[in-house]
């Protein structure tokens, strides 16, 4: 049986305490985002270290970081 792997795009960033980055992602992908240390807010919603969420619907987010923190970022094509 083959399998045909999707696209998949990796992000992995340090950010300094109030750094904000922004991800500008196309229509028909999704994002999952892992804190490993610090605290972000993205689009509003605050996650902290350990924190993950799994983002569909949005083509840009703005990551702004609390504290220093360490993420990343998937971006993937959407499941249907």
């Amino acid at each position: 049986m083959a399998f045909a792997l999707p696209a998949v795009i990796v992000y992995v960033s340090a950010l300094a305490s109030g750094q904000e980055v922004v991800h500008t992602s196309k229509a028909g992908r999704q994002a999952y985002l892992f804190v490993t240390e610090g605290s972000v807010e993205v689009n509003g919603a605050r996650l902290s270290a350990g924190d993950q969420a799994r983002i569909a619907d949005e083509t840009k987010l703005k990551i702004l970081s609390q504290q220093g923190a360490e993420l990343m970022l998937l971006d993937l094509p959407a499941q249907r």
